[in-house]
């Protein structure tokens, strides 16, 4: 390996890794005039991103070196790659929000993801290897938010992007327990629901590299799922939930004599629901974040009502102050939590059409792609794939991190760069012992 293409490894694998922390610069600031800053409405440059160009800027150097020619992996997820950067490059060209050095640098993000996904489909380092570093960073973030959970405190970790938490700081995510405040885990993340979200796509990937060691992957797979219960957040629980349910129908015909893996899904099932019933409640009617999703849903339709051609990619939070008929306190300025209705508002109906289209069509290619001609564990690749998909989805249609902020975006791009790269050849991607059943995997044995 040439000196070029170690340090190209090397600077790819730290941006992998430093994707859930928090650390980053601001670059620019739209005129807000609020007095206080919105980080939607704001251009941060990450440290993810500052090795992202290290590694792209190598990754080009070698390739006019070598002459080799840049693969773009499945050739329908480029082109639908390149068909939601172009309707949100659109978005802002028809933006009645005119800042154009805030467009610009939109539109330097855009390019960053892009990048990003160049990066994978050309295996700088392989998907094992991604979802590797991935996961135990996340490993990380996981033991983190139980120690947070359990000392109801920040750990001295601001330099990692480690938010303070104590019971003095106002507006930290919380439930009440018994007539006790309790914080809810962030991690090194701006929310706990973020964690959770980044934890359920680790814990499912988790089930696609291939341990070294005899129960490595049920080590990783409960800190994960630990970690994912220290931050309370119900959309990662409920998306986690319908995955293992999806798995479990899969793979009934397999497990039905095997009595071990049908009580361990049992009782992971349970615990969730009953960790979410004790510690949040169902009383969803009176649940603030209940209203406040119906609030944003509201707002939103108000919004694309207003600019039926959408306000602007990145520019829901700018123009909420135009159908709030009461001031807004500061952290009432943020997107609306639906994936749907955020596209609508920003991109206008063919932004909303673009969205459903590219959902249907990322399930439809994961699930049908090749299916007579993949082999047992070529298959199992294929549905956890599928399900990691879907809980992003379900996710994203609870939440707008996904779409509004720099780790979720590159969250979904990297599941969805290795889904191409999959897509494209199925042979190369994912390496999991031939003839990996699930009992071997759970056990750590597959």
């Amino acid at each position: 390996m040439s000196v070029l293409n170690k340090w190209m490894q090397i600077l790819f694998g730290i941006a992998i890794f430093t994707l859930p922390f928090q650390v980053h610069v601001l670059a620019y600031q739209t005129t807000w005039g609020r007095g206080f800053t919105n980080p939607y409405g704001s251009i941060y440059f990450t440290i993810t991103e500052f090795f992202l160009l290290g590694a792209g800027l190598l990754f080009l150097a070698s390739r006019i070196k070598t002459r080799k020619r840049i693969k773009i992996g499945d050739a329908g997820f480029f082109l639908l790659m390149l068909s939601i950067a172009f309707l949100t490059t659109l978005s802002l060209y028809l933006s009645p929000f005119e800042d154009y050095t805030f467009h610009l640098f939109l539109f330097l993000k855009i390019s960053n993801l892009i990048l990003f996904y160049t990066l994978i489909v050309n295996k700088v380092l392989r998907a094992n290897e991604i979802l590797k570093i991935f996961i135990f960073s996340m490993c990380f973030q996981a033991a983190l938010a139980i120690f947070q959970l359990i000392t109801q405190s920040s750990l001295g970790l601001g330099m990692l992007g480690e938010p303070y938490l104590a019971d003095n700081v106002a507006h930290l995510a919380r439930f009440t327990l018994n007539d006790s405040s309790i914080i809810r885990s962030y991690g090194t993340f701006s929310h706990p629901n973020i964690l959770g979200g980044f934890l359920v796509t680790s814990l499912l990937s988790t089930l696609l590299f291939s341990p070294k060691h005899k129960n490595e992957r049920s080590i990783l797979l409960l800190i994960q799922f630990l970690g994912i219960l220290a931050t309370f957040s119900r959309s990662a629980i409920f998306a986690l939930t319908v995955a293992l349910v999806f798995i479990y129908i899969w793979y009934l015909k397999e497990i039905k004599n095997n009595k071990i893996i049908p009580i361990s899904l049992g009782s992971i099932l349970l615990i969730e629901m009953f960790y979410l019933a004790f510690s949040r409640g169902f009383d969803l009617l009176n649940d603030p974040a209940f209203i406040e999703r119906i609030n944003g849903y509201k707002q939103a339709i108000e919004i694309f009502e207003i600019n039926q051609l959408g306000v602007g990619y990145s520019h829901f939070t700018l123009f909420l102050d135009q159908i709030s008929q009461t001031p807004l306190m500061p952290w009432e300025y943020q997107p609306v939590h639906n994936l749907f209705l955020l596209a609508l508002s920003e991109a206008g109906v063919i932004g909303m059409i673009g969205i459903v289209l590219s959902m249907s069509y990322i399930f439809y290619r994961i699930f049908h792609n090749r299916k007579i001609f993949l082999t047992r564990s070529q298959n199992f690749k294929k549905r956890i794939l599928f399900v990691t998909f879907l809980s992003l989805f379900l996710i994203s249609m609870l939440d707008h991190y996904t779409a509004s902020l720099d780790q979720g975006r590159f969250l979904v791009v990297l599941v969805f760069a290795i889904a191409s790269s999959f897509n494209a050849n199925p042979r190369q991607v994912l390496p999991i012992k031939r003839g990996a059943s699930l009992k071997k995997i759970l056990s750590g044995r597959g």
